[in-house]
């Protein structure tokens, strides 16, 4: 598994990962949100939308992010930590 997934946020516990991209730092949103409405989801970035989006659908297409069934949220999919060394 990749590295950058082995890091813990000491503040609060909540995994994240190194900010290397936009799609990082989507999922680290996503996972201090414990999910995210998409309603505002490009609201919270300083990025064009469409790079936003663009980002949420490299999180899809890896499977590190998935939207809920109604397509109102999304979440992150967490790594097995005990794996991630």
């Amino acid at each position: 598994m990749n590295q950058k997934y082995d890091i813990l946020d000491p503040s609060g516990g909540a995994l994240q990962i190194l900010e290397t991209c936009l799609a990082d730092k989507v999922w680290n949103l996503l996972s201090r949100e414990s999910g995210f409405s998409t309603q505002w989801l490009t609201l919270y970035f300083n990025e064009p939308e469409e790079d936003v989006w663009d980002a949420v659908d490299q999180l899809i297409d890896e499977e590190r992010a998935y939207f809920t069934p109604a397509g109102r949220r999304l979440n992150p999919i967490w790594p097995d930590i005990g794996q991630a060394h």
